[in-house]
This record gives C-alpha cells, sequence and structure tokens, in this order.
C-alpha cells in the first residue's frame, strides 16, 4: 500500500504542475508577460525567461506523472505476485497408515518415523 500513496501523491504533485503550468503559459501568451510571487513580492517575466521558468513546470508535471505510474506498476506486480510456498522440486508424501504429511527434496523412498511403512505420494491419494 506504501507505492499506492507513493503514486497518488506524485499523481496530485503532477496535477499541480501541469495546473500552474498552464495557468502562467496562458497569461504569458494571453500579455506577454508574468507575474510569479506572492503577497506583494513579485517579479514579472516576459519572453524566453518566462517560458523557461514555465518549462520547469512541465519538466515536474511529466517527471511526476512517469514517478506516479512507476510506484502503481511496481504496488500492482507486489500485489499479484504469485509466491510459491513451496520450492517446485519439493515432493509430497503421506503414510498411508497414520495419514501423516511428509515434504521431501527427492522421490527417494521413505518411511514414516511412526508405522515403519514405506510412504506414498500425496498426489492423488485421496482420490482412492
Amino acid at each position: 500500500m506504501e507505492q499506492i500513496s507513493i503514486s497518488a501523491a506524485s499523481f496530485f504533485a503532477g496535477l499541480l504542475c501541469v495546473f500552474y503550468g498552464s495557468m502562467f503559459q496562458g497569461k504569458l501568451l494571453g500579455k506577454g508577460s508574468i507575474d510569479m510571487g506572492k503577497d506583494g513580492a513579485y517579479m514579472t517575466l516576459t519572453g524566453e525567461t518566462a517560458q523557461t521558468n514555465i518549462n520547469f513546470f512541465w519538466v515536474g508535471a511529466v517527471f511526476l506523472f512517469s514517478t506516479a505510474i512507476i510506484q502503481l506498476i511496481i504496488a500492482v506486480r507486489r500485489e499479484f505476485k504469485t509466491s510459491q510456498a513451496f520450492d517446485y522440486s519439493t515432493i509430497f508424501m503421506i503414510c498411508p497408515n497414520c495419514e501423516k504429511p511428509f515434504s521431501m527434496n527427492t522421490e527417494e523412498k521413505g518411511t514414516c518415523p511412526d508405522c515403519h511403512i514405506e510412504l506414498v505420494k500425496l498426489h492423488g491419494f485421496y482420490d482412492k
């Protein structure tokens, strides 16, 4: 779930970059200059300087959207990744007398330590 929250935060930060970038881009195209700042501390930018500053918003938006997508892919892969409880080479055997299961790494002939009877494969044992 951690990746999903990072993905959501990156996505919304990217939306903010798009919002501010488009707002400043519109002002630049409309009146030819933009006023950047807050509470009376404004800076008027025109031409190439203004466009360079606006491009930081676009680059930030692309970076943050990319981060959101990558984090979402990581989260989905971790969530739906099927993990094997046992290795593929593990063979499951069972004692036909006491029905106690055993796991073995090879198909060696094993015997039950309690009943001293030869073990059989678990697969298909209960189908009989």
